[in-house]
């Protein structure tokens, strides 16, 4: 669902081995976000025809996030989570 991409472009430290990037793991249910148990804290971006239309913290930990009911349509939601920005899609009824 998701497709991962680096935001920091800060050269890492060779021989510096890092963990790999974990993909969020969340389900939609209408206009709530269910996440996993565990993840880290969110800056969330919902785009769509290359605007952002709206963006919000999704503090570490929350188990459901609930989006506004003005979205509507498909659109890009983004992740950006320290130097990595996760990318899928989302449709709205």
């Amino acid at each position: 669902m998701f497709r991962a991409q680096k935001v920091d472009k800060t050269p890492s430290i060779p021989d510096k081995g890092k963990a790999p990037r974990r993909m969020p793991f969340l389900y939609q249910d209408g206009y709530t976000l269910i996440f996993s148990p565990h993840h880290p804290e969110y800056i969330i971006y919902i785009v769509q025809d290359d605007e952002v239309v709206y963006s919000s913290l999704v503090p570490d930990g929350v188990a459901e996030y609930e989006l506004p009911y003005y979205l509507e349509g498909e659109c890009m939601i983004q992740f950006v989570s320290e130097s990595n920005c996760f990318t899928g899609y989302i449709v709205f009824n």
